[in-house]
C-alpha cells in the first residue's frame, strides 16, 4: 500500500523524506527483529535490551510518518518468522553434523579434533 507520507491525511508529522511510494512491509522493522530473534538466541541474557530496540526503531517508523502501523506489524512478524525458521534450519544441520562426528561443528567447552 501506499505510504501515508504520499497520501494527503491531514495531521501526518513527517520528519524525515517521504522515501519511496510503497510501505507494506517495514523493512526497518523486519530487519530489527530478525537482528533480535538471531542476537537472543545466542545471547540470552541481552534479549530484553534488543527487543526493546527493536520496538522503539519499529514504533519510530509509524511516528516518523513514514508506516502505518499495520505495516510495522507486518515486518515485525515477517522478520521473526524468518529467523526462526533459519534458526531451525541452522539447529537441525548442526545436531545432523554432530551426530555423524562431523568437526566443523563444535561446542565451547569441547576442542576441535580435525579429521583428514
Amino acid at each position: 500500500r501506499i505510504r501515508p507520507s504520499h497520501l494527503n491525511i491531514e495531521g501526518i508529522n513527517l520528519l524525515v523524506s517521504k522515501g519511496g511510494k510503497w510501505s507494506m512491509p517495514s523493512n526497518h522493522a523486519a530487519n530489527m527483529f530478525t537482528l533480535s530473534v538471531v542476537l537472543s538466541y545466542f545471547y540470552q541474557k541481552t534479549s530484553l535490551a534488543i527487543y526493546s530496540l527493536a520496538l522503539l526503531i519499529a514504533f519510530s517508523r509509524v511516528y516518523v510518518g513514514v508506516h502505518f502501523p499495520g505495516d510495522v506489524i507486518a515486518g515485525a512478524f515477517i522478520g521473526y518468522i524468518t529467523s526462526w525458521l533459519a534458526l531451525t534450519l541452522w539447529v537441525i544441520l548442526k545436531m545432523r553434523e554432530l551426530k555423524k562426528g562431523r568437526t566443523w561443528v563444535w561446542y565451547e567447552d569441547q576442542p576441535p579434533i580435525f579429521k583428514y
